[in-house]
């Protein structure tokens, strides 16, 4: 028996081609070598601090021709860079800089710089070729400033006047198998798409749909640090949600009113409302912290199988549809706002959709209603700004189709069976706005100077790496990598025959463009509220998904142009999935890292406000603690929270516990009894007996939509009230969303006339 296994398996090896071969042998060398960089190889770096940046630090000013020099000791460890603080300055292109031995030898000078900019400094990191300190031996650092300005170092201000520069030594670390989820997920994934190349075509597909399915929580394990708070928006969304799974399992009610968010504010006629989106059913189910990580990783996944469904469309080969599946993915150009919070970046999981259907559509194997769902799940699930964005690219796209009047037509039909399905919510929303417009336009910088940093630098979450760039690094970073590029610019040598490469190339240099105009259409939106309005530099989104496509088009031209290019593209797209994927761990590994806690006092019934900011912090890179506010903590333990304002409402003017007086239910000359009878976040039912006529109150956010035994509610310094006269008496109070009831007929009226046209003749489409 064994001799016959021996037998099959010399057998099933020589039947394999010469280029499978050559495959397996590839990949098992880049897997094992990937095991040993894990290990061995210092590709990591930890900053350790020579001198310490920490607030009350001073300035020290290096005027032009003059020098600076500064001791200190050998740690004995290696070091590849040095980083220096200066004050807020765009550049310092007259430093140099070496370091000297106690022999006076110079063992590092100058360097390439890279820069990170903040409100208080810019931190420039100079690359410097790998030399090593001797431990407890004597170093000089010597400074000059050979330009004509002064250049103005962070220091810290010792004794008798004398102040030192401060600076940090970068040390190359190995990652480690503790962080090597992402190298582990990569090269699972290289093995896995080797396999593919043994099957026929009709697994292919479903084998690169498991894998996906499998490697997607390991590259992105670090959101799974179940014992940390999250950072920055996490804790307003983890806060909202929580109180509509609320509403929902605990108070039996739809959630109309959002009553702890700043003292009160819209649930379904807020914009990001998501309680309509598929994502939200893991939260319903498995509570808020373990259902908005599988929203994450649902998010990921969904994309990536739009990003592949999109690739065949345009008849891309399994291989090459894998690409741009992993590099929408794993790419940082979503992660980046997921790791800020930004759940409502869940919805760019449509978007590939969207263009799927679009194309189908236009292709005439698909309805226009098939677009129009996609359309109609991304604003449900809170994709205002990405909805906006998307016109955009149809209005571009049509005018380079053959049949424009037909592609208008055709994208008018699914525009409208959008608006007739997500009439639920959009009449509400659109009301709400007009009591609530966008007062804040968060504008970018141009982005033009800074592409190379964009796509192709590893940079975190939290570093500002633009100069001036308001708003985070998550509202630009889009990294893809060089493989990705470079197989990007090889897809272009079909640009002369392949009309859709053409398009690819256009659209992604208008995209570019328009991410880069934020200063310029500041006045435009100023003029129009209602539409979304922050940080243009996010329509760079729409630059990497041709990109990716572009990308794909370059594998196919590897597999077809050259020989063993089917070798030569499972290699490539293993090493951008190991690249991507180690990145996608970093970053993830950013979002959950704050020390957990949890109020001791409880709120009394039904709730009561805090304007505390209880925080919980983490420590930066330069050893100083960070405070987040944690308004989650306060509705855990059954308070709203006035730290942090809703994104689009009233402002907070409840009496919260810091008030001597901040009843939930009260008369405002206190001349009788108000006690509460039966409360849930829509309806409030008082029970008041009064001696005179006065103004019953009620601890909320005053709204359009508040009543009071059916009739409209008034407004007592923006809080909910309404005229009683003398005696006892029962008020109920209620809040009905303007714009509820028309948006339910006409999304009903919709889903009727779908069946309408499908019984009649099997089609959505609206034939003129």
């Amino acid at each position: 028996m064994l001799g016959s296994s021996y037998g099959d398996c010399i057998k099933m090896f020589q039947k394999c081609s010469l280029e499978k071969i050559i495959l397996l042998s590839g990949v098992a060398i880049i897997a094992f070598s990937s095991l040993f960089v894990v290990k061995f190889a210092p590709l990591n770096a930890q900053e350790k601090f020579v001198v310490r940046v920490k607030d009350g630090s001073v300035k020290t000013v290096l005027k032009p021709t003059g020098e600076l020099r500064q001791e200190f000791t050998g740690n004995g460890e290696l070091v590849k860079g040095i980083k220096f603080y200066f004050d807020k300055i765009r550049g310092v292109g007259g430093l140099k800089f070496e370091i000297t031995d106690k022999d006076g030898h110079v063992v590092a000078k100058n360097g390439q710089a890279g820069y990170a900019y903040s409100d208080a400094r810019t931190d420039a990191n100079f690359s410097l070729a790998r030399f090593r300190l001797n431990k407890d031996e004597k170093y000089n650092l010597v400074l000059k400033n050979d330009g004509r300005d002064d250049i103005s170092f962070w220091a810290r201000d010792l004794s008798a006047g004398r102040r030192l520069i401060a600076f940090s030594l970068s040390v190359p670390q190995a990652i480690g198998f503790r962080s090597a989820w992402g190298i582990g997920a990569g090269v699972l994934f290289l093995i896995g798409l080797t396999a593919i190349q043994f099957m026929s075509d009709k697994w292919k597909t479903i084998t690169v749909i498991c894998l996906l399915v499998v490697v997607t929580p390991m590259a992105l394990a670090g959101f799974w640090k179940m014992d940390k708070f999250g950072i920055s928006d996490w804790d307003y969304y983890m806060s909202t949600h929580s109180a509509y799974r609320q509403a929902i399992l605990v108070n039996h009610v739809f959630p109309f009113w959002e009553p702890y968010t700043a003292g009160g504010t819209a649930g379904l006629a807020d914009p990001e409302f998501p309680v309509f989106s598929p994502l939200f059913i893991p939260e319903l189910l498995f509570g808020i912290p373990i259902g908005m990580r599988l929203a994450v990783m649902f998010s990921v996944l969904g994309g990536g199988l739009g990003m592949l469904a999109l690739s065949r469309s345009l008849k891309l080969s399994i291989e090459a549809s894998t690409l741009t599946a992993i590099a929408f993915m794993f790419g940082s150009v979503n992660l980046l706002e997921i790791v800020e919070g930004h759940t409502n970046i869940y919805m760019a999981m449509w978007i590939p959709w969207i263009f799927w259907a679009w194309l189908e559509m236009l292709h005439g194997k698909r309805k226009p209603i098939v677009c129009g769902i996609f359309l109609a799940l991304t604003f449900y699930g809170g994709g205002i700004y990405l909805l906006m964005y998307t016109a955009i690219a149809f209005v571009g796209l049509g005018l380079f189709t053959k049949k424009r009047v037909r592609t208008l037509w055709l994208t008018i039909q699914a525009g409208l069976w959008a608006l007739g399905l997500s009439a639920l919510k959009l009449i509400p929303v659109f009301l709400w706005l007009k009591q609530y417009p966008d007062t804040m336009y968060a504008s970018s910088v141009n982005i033009l100077p800074w592409l190379k940093q964009i796509f192709l630098e590893r940079i975190p979450h939290g570093v500002q790496a633009i100069y001036g760039q308001g708003g985070g690094w998550h509202e630009y970073g889009a990294y893809l990598g060089y493989f990705v590029l470079l197989m990007s610019t090889i897809g272009l040598m079909g640009i002369r025959k392949n009309k859709i490469i053409r398009l690819l190339f256009l659209a992604t240099i208008v995209a570019t463009l328009l991410s880069s105009s934020g200063p310029l259409v500041k006045s435009f939106f100023d003029v129009f509220p209602y539409m979304p309005r922050s940080n243009v530099s996010r329509f760079i989104l729409f630059a990497v998904i041709p990109l990716v496509l572009l990308a794909g088009f370059g594998v196919d031209f590897i597999k077809t142009k050259i020989k063993f290019g089917n070798f030569v593209t499972i290699l490539i797209i293993g090493c951008v999935a190991i690249d991507l994927m180690i990145f996608s761990f970093q970053l993830s590994s950013q979002a959950f890292v704050l020390q957990p806690f949890s109020l001791t006092m409880k709120a009394a019934y039904p709730l009561e406000f805090t304007a505390d900011k209880y925080v919980a912090t983490s420590v930066d890179k330069n050893g100083n603690d960070v405070p987040y506010s944690r308004s989650y903590a306060a509705f855990l333990a059954g308070y709203g929270s006035t730290a942090f304002p809703s994104v689009l409402g009233p402002d907070a003017r409840v009496k919260t516990i810091q008030d001597e007086k901040h009843l939930y239910v009260e008369l405002e000359n206190n001349r009788g009894s108000a006690k509460l009878l039966t409360w849930n976040p829509n309806k409030v039912a008082v029970t008041v007996d009064a001696k005179e006529a006065d103004l019953l109150i009620i601890n909320t956010n005053y709204a359009t939509g508040w009543y009071a035994n059916g009739a409209k509610a008034v407004e007592v310094a923006g809080r909910v009230a309404t005229r009683v006269g003398p005696g006892p008496q029962t008020v109920t109070f209620q809040y009905k969303t303007p714009g509820l009831w028309p948006g339910v007929i006409i999304s009903f009226g919709t889903l009727i006339m779908a069946l309408f046209f499908w019984r009649r003749n099997g089609s959505y489409a609206i034939t003129g």
